[in-house]
């Protein structure tokens, strides 16, 4: 996050949400960007699947990528894939 943005990356031209497991490994992908003033956040995941990101349809992102690092391709879950698998 950026303040009170988030900081989303672009996968196949649409935005996504990089998300980690751990703080860490965030802070380390933070460090091989350019940007500034980009800090973690932590987000239970009751949140997270609940209407604050995936309970609703008006996601500003398309996309949700799994632990992504620098130089590898990341797994990446479409946000409507993501709301399927939650209802099972």
């Amino acid at each position: 996050m950026a303040g009170k943005a988030v900081f989303m990356l672009e996968a196949k031209n649409e935005n996504a949400l990089p998300v980690w497991v751990s703080k860490d490994s965030a802070q380390k992908f933070l460090e091989g960007l350019e940007v500034q003033n980009l800090s973690p956040a932590f987000v239970p995941l009751n949140n997270f699947f609940g209407a604050a990101c995936l309970g609703t349809e008006g996601a500003k992102f398309a996309e949700v990528l799994a632990a992504p690092v620098h130089g590898r391709v990341p797994l990446v879950y479409s946000v409507s894939e993501l709301r399927a698998k939650l209802k099972t």
